[in-house]
Parts: structure tokens; C-alpha cells; sequence
């Protein structure tokens, strides 16, 4: 590939990257060719090829504004520097927050002695219908701010010096994407957020707050999952810098293991759930044994799904890169 040909396809990964993952073929192959008919234009004028290439690149603007010339869907609210990125943080929110606000209005409900399923169900539907507009509003809200926070940035003149490298064979592991990267950080901030207000806003079957772990974790347990929420956000936005490398995978590996390990030890051993929490739920021992248990698994399933993610990103994008460039 040229030294030009590169840069074409620098421009076009940095539109499509952040772009419906079905649209992305049609949308790059259209972008080619329109980027190619351009550069025709700029060579029969009399410019050389690599000044044509860089005044065609400039000419068609920002890759962020680019991509969302290819979406209908795009709106004024959150300019196309962050309307991707919100789509995508704000789908994989709701996609986890909903279905566990349900899961947990149902268990409350049948704690509290309601035996009707449709009453249920009912509530269920209306805790995650709430849960989904409160995310909504918050979720833009941010990005509403952030995008005219930073909008003196988007006034800049774009430079095709700008764009990104493109990744290490891009078909086998691109790497985590933006949105990808943003949605984990914010996941892990939310995690954070909740275990540092626990014991402040769940109320159940009681007219004050209920803490859901057991107080005495703040002498170092709670203190230390906190940290490990706060890194892990830091590791999610240095996954989509970096990609896949030998660090980046230990890093991953390590900082799961740190926050896994002493929830499974903790729940192992009875430490984990407050006795006001357990008692006003009633568990009994064999309950609470259940639960613990599953709490343990549920830790070990979360090592082994961020471990192999890591892995298998790292095999992709080198020793199966290598393999490929030595046959």
C-alpha cells in the first residue's frame, strides 16, 4: 500500500469505525470511490497526487462529521464529534441496567408477599421503564455537556495529520472500539458510584436505607473494589489507545482478578452481606448459602469472560497477524 493509498484508508477506517457495524462495507466502499473521483478532479486541474489526496481529505471535513452525513438518524442535540459514541454508551447501558431493575423489582415484590404474576410483571415493566427514561435524560444530559464543553475544539481547522493509524490487520482484531472503550468506563464508574451510595439508597421493606454489604468492608474491602472500579475505567480508554498488546492483556487479566477474587472470598466466607440487609430480606442460612454460592460463580464467569476476551484479542491481533505475514 502507498504512502496515499494509506492515507485514503486512514480517512475512511476513522469515518466507519464508530458507524453501524452493517453499513460499514457499503459506507466505505462508497467513500472510496467518492474520494477517488475527487482526486481525478484535483490531478486534472494540474496538482500532483499526493497534494490532490490531501486537499480531497480536507476538503470532505472531519471524520466525525463525515460519518454522520451516513446516518439519517443523526440530530443537532450532540454534534457528530460525540453522536456515535453516545448512541452506542447509551444502548449498552440500558441493555445491562434494565434487565437487573426489573429482575430485582420482581424479587422485591415476591419478598414482599405478592404472589399475582401479572402484578409482577406489571411492576417489573414499570421499574425498567423508569430505570430506561431516568438513564435517557442523564446519559444525554452528559454528553449535551461535554460536547459544548468541548465545542472550541470542533471550531479547529481539521488536519488530515489527524487522522489514526490504522490497527494491525484490521479484519482479524481492530480492538475494542470507542464506543466500546466509553460504555466499559462508564460501566465501571456506575459500579463505583453504587457501591459507594449502597448504603444510602436502598430501602427495603424498611423506612430508612439498607446497606447491601456489610459495614465493617469499609475498614479496606469496599475502599480497595472502589479503586479497582476507578482503574478499570482508566483500562477501558487505555484498551482503545493501545489494543491488544502483551500489557494491555496483563493489565486486563489482573485488575479483573483484583476485583473478582475478594468478592468471591468475601461472599465464600459470609463477609460480604450486611446482617440488616439479610435480615430484613429473610434469608435463611440455606438461602444465603444459595446466594453467596452464586455470587462466587458469578465472580469466576466475569474472570474467565474478561480473560479470554483479552486472549483471544491478543492471539488475533499478533501471533495469528504473524502467522499470517510469514506464509
Amino acid at each position: 500500500m502507498s504512502k496515499n493509498e494509506q492515507l485514503i484508508e486512514r480517512y475512511v477506517h476513522a469515518v466507519v469505525r464508530d458507524t453501524p457495524e452493517q453499513d460499514r462495507v457499503d459506507i466505505a466502499n462508497e467513500l472510496r470511490s467518492t474520494i477517488a473521483d475527487m482526486v481525478e478532479g484535483h490531478m486534472a486541474s494540474g496538482m500532483d497526487a499526493e497534494e490532490a489526496e490531501r486537499r480531497t481529505l480536507t476538503g470532505l471535513g472531519s471524520p466525525a462529521a463525515m460519518a454522520a452525513k451516513y446516518h439519517p438518524g443523526a440530530t443537532t442535540l450532540i454534534s457528530p464529534r460525540y453522536y456515535f459514541v453516545w448512541k452506542r454508551v447509551l444502548l449498552t447501558i440500558l441493555m445491562w441496567v434494565v434487565p437487573i431493575v426489573m429482575v430485582l423489582a420482581s424479587i422485591g415484590n415476591v419478598i414482599d408477599g405478592d404472589t399475582d404474576v401479572v402484578e409482577i410483571l406489571v411492576a417489573a415493566l414499570g421499574a425498567g421503564m423508569t430505570a430506561a427514561v431516568y438513564i435517557c435524560f442523564w446519559t444525554t444530559v452528559a454528553f449535551v455537556l461535554v460536547d459544548r464543553a468541548t465545542a472550541a475544539e470542533g471550531k479547529d481547522e481539521w488536519s488530515v495529520d489527524l487522522l489514526p493509524t490504522l490497527p494491525v490487520l484490521p479484519n482479524l482484531a481492530p480492538g475494542p472500539s470507542r464506543g466500546d472503550a466509553i460504555s466499559g468506563a462508564v460501566f465501571s464508574l456506575v459500579l463505583a458510584a453504587l457501591l459507594l451510595l449502597q448504603d444510602r439508597f436502598i430501602w427495603i421493606k424498611s423506612s430508612e436505607p439498607i446497606p447491601l454489604f456489610d459495614r465493617d468492608l469499609w475498614s479496606f474491602w469496599l475502599p480497595w473494589l472502589l479503586v479497582m472500579c476507578l482503574v478499570s475505567a482508566v483500562l477501558e480508554l487505555w484498551k482503545y489507545r493501545t489494543s491488544w498488546t502483551g500489557p494491555t492483556v496483563i493489565l486486563t487479566v489482573i485488575v479483573s482478578l483484583a476485583f473478582s477474587v475478594p468478592v468471591a472470598y468475601l461472599a465464600a466466607t459470609n463477609q460480604l452481606l450486611s446482617p440488616e440487609f439479610i435480615e430484613q430480606v429473610g434469608l435463611t442460612s440455606t438461602g444465603l448459602e444459595i446466594t453467596n454460592t452464586s455470587i462466587v460463580i458469578g465472580a469466576g464467569i466475569v474472570v474467565l469472560i474478561e480473560a479470554g476476551e483479552a486472549l483471544l484479542g491478543y492471539f488475533r491481533r499478533n501471533i495469528k497477524s504473524r502467522f499470517i505475514q510469514t506464509t
